[in-house]
């Protein structure tokens, strides 16, 4: 087993107003749970940390002196419907202690004290007859410090019309998908180990990707097709999601999904 959940306790207070389409609750959770067995023990051709394994004992132990990971998080969290119109937010504070990671020479390290993360989700979603609206938007503040790397914002946007055809022998959709993220410093790979790893010499550029999509449903059969990344070359000619690791380019995708029951 990789991980070892040491410890965990979670506590969440629920409510909800009588007679009125809003709901509100609320979570506070706290964890703790142990490095990996990678981040303990590693032997490749590149890299080598812990103690050497004892054959005859059959013994991984940890010199590296690691601590467990503690995480404390508390959330907030609306669920409001109006309408045709539903918002659903959120709103967290975390707390990460001693955390475990692999530093810029891709080797595990731990971190000095804690880390601060504030994150806020904000989802908005309605219908004008049968074209239909869904907007979602991440914030994340304390994300791009010391050994935490995330996007400070993270948006997805689509819009798409569903109906019937055929009377009523075929419901589709029919649609475009837009997906933002804004420009940070990604964690580098390291295909030794397999793992990522902190680096500070590269930040990627924010990028667009628009997707536009058909799908039809045929009594147990689905088929989806998919344009991704229709807007390449646009405003570049790609994105990087790691360093000098780019994307997949313009391509269409099918898929199909055939359930052998009525």
């Amino acid at each position: 087993m990789c991980s070892t959940k040491q410890g965990s306790s979670t506590w969440r207070i629920l409510g909800k107003r009588v007679g009125t389409p809003r709901a509100a609750d609320g979570e506070v959770l706290s964890t703790s749970y142990s490095p990996t067995l990678t981040q303990q023990q590693f032997s490749g051709n590149h890299y080598r940390w812990g103690k050497d394994f004892d054959a005859s004992q059959f013994d991984y132990k940890n010199d590296l002196g690691l601590k467990n990971t503690k995480v404390q998080q508390v959330t907030a969290r609306l669920d409001q419907t109006l309408g045709r119109h539903r918002v659903e937010g959120s709103a967290s504070l975390i707390n990460v202690t001693d955390l475990v990671y692999y530093d810029e020479f891709a080797e595990p390290a731990q971190s000095g004290g804690s880390r601060l993360l504030l994150t806020g989700s904000l989802r908005h979603r309605f219908n004008v007859g049968n074209m239909f609206f869904d907007n979602q938007v991440h914030v994340t503040r304390g994300g791009q410090e010391n050994e935490i790397r995330i996007p400070d914002l993270i948006t997805n946007s689509k819009v798409y019309y569903q109906g019937y055809l055929f009377k009523k022998a075929i419901f589709g959709q029919i649609g475009a998908e837009v997906y933002y993220q804004s420009s940070w410093q990604p964690y580098d790979y390291s295909p030794s180990t397999q793992q990522f790893f902190l680096q500070n010499h590269f930040t990627a550029a924010n990028f667009a990707v628009a997707d536009v999509f058909v799908t039809g449903d045929i009594r147990t059969v689905a088929v989806f097709l998919k344009m991704a990344y229709i807007n390449q070359g646009l405003l570049r000619d790609g994105y990087f999601v790691t360093p000098y690791y780019t994307s997949l380019p313009r391509r269409f995708e099918l898929g199909i999904r055939w359930q052998f029951f009525d």
